[in-house]
C-alpha cells in the first residue's frame, strides 16, 4: 500500500476495517462502529469524485461481481 501510495497517490481503500486499514479514510461494512476510526461507510454507497482508490474486496464471488459492476458505473460517470 505504501508503494502504491508513492507511485500512484493511492490514499483510500474501498474494502477495509479499523484493524486492517492503511489510510485514514476507508470504506467498511460496519460504519456504525467504524465511523470513529475513519470509515465513510459501505463501498456500495459511495460515489467517488476524484482520487485513487484501492479495490481489494473479500474473496467472495457475489461481492467481487457487485464491486466490479460498480467500478464500471464509476467509469461511465467519469466519461459523461
Amino acid at each position: 500500500m505504501k508503494s502504491m501510495n508513492n507511485d500512484y497517490n493511492l490514499n483510500f481503500e474501498c474494502f477495509a476495517s479499523a484493524i486492517n486499514s492503511t489510510f485514514p479514510l476507508y470504506c467498511s461494512i460496519y460504519y456504525d462502529l467504524e465511523q470513529y476510526f475513519g470509515s465513510i461507510g459501505s463501498f456500495f454507497n459511495i460515489t467517488p469524485i476524484k482520487g485513487t482508490y484501492g479495490f481489494n474486496p473479500p474473496y467472495q464471488k457475489d461481492i467481487i461481481e457487485l464491486g466490479v459492476n460498480k467500478l464500471f458505473t464509476f467509469r461511465r460517470l467519469s466519461c459523461i
